[in-house]
């Protein structure tokens, strides 16, 4: 905070912003929550005191929805996301990201589809800057709306345009993960077995440790099927 102070203080304003905004984020990371949300906001102050800097604003606005999405508090995690979308014709990767979260909101609140509306919004916004993991994201979402709306066919046409792009093999195993354990979430067991295989055949040729994280949700996927059959 004293860093920004003194930024502040011989008029470099920018650095200011960056250095509240980087503090917020890192603090975001580490999960002091409540710590990240108070700095996040003085970020967004800072941004807003200074019309010059308008994507410190909505970088500001994206994280304090992501602190309020963590913290459970998805109706204020909402406002933010959506005022760190962009308007008219400008199309940034923030602006995407603000879209798949206001997605994954809704989600949590059980409103699949308005869901798969920011989701689909998404979606056609990537296709228009060429942002494939983000368009692979908001795919992702897409697919688990669909799945919870009984729509299991069309999630899988999504899902099979997903696989075939140009994204990496962790992103593939993430569609699959999410979409299983939407179908485990109903009970779908039958439906989700060739993702299954998909999965199991993509962890084959990971080279992740049994601790890594991400292969720990991907077995957690394949265990719920097994234990619900």
């Amino acid at each position: 905070m004293r860093g920004a102070e003194a930024y502040g203080d011989i008029g470099l304003y920018e650095a200011a912003a960056d250095c509240t905004y980087t503090a917020a984020l890192h603090l975001y990371k580490a999960g002091h929550l409540d710590f990240a949300l108070s700095m996040a906001v003085e970020s967004l102050k800072r941004a807003t005191d200074n019309a010059a800097l308008p994507d410190y604003a909505r970088r500001s606005h994206y994280l304090i929805g992501c602190c309020y999405s963590s913290l459970g508090n998805t109706s204020e995690a909402q406002n933010h996301f959506a005022l760190a979308e962009e308007t008219g014709d400008l199309i940034t990767e923030m602006g995407v990201k603000a879209l798949i979260a206001k997605a994954s909101c809704y989600g949590r609140e059980g409103n699949w589809s308005l869901a798969l509306q920011e989701a689909e919004k998404a979606v056609s916004m990537t296709e228009k800057v060429r942002l494939e993991e983000l368009k692979a994201e908001a795919l992702i979402g897409a697919s688990v709306s669909l799945v919870n709306m009984g729509r299991v066919d069309k999630a899988g046409i999504l899902l099979r345009e997903l696989i075939v792009g140009p994204v990496t093999s962790a992103t593939k195993r993430k569609a699959y993960r999410e979409v299983i354990l939407a179908l485990a979430g109903l009970s779908l067991v039958s439906e989700s077995r060739p993702y299954e295989e998909e999965l199991k055949r993509l962890l084959e040729e990971s080279d992740q440790g049994p601790q890594n994280w991400e292969r720990v949700k991907d077995e957690w996927a394949l265990a719920k099927c097994a234990l619900l059959r």
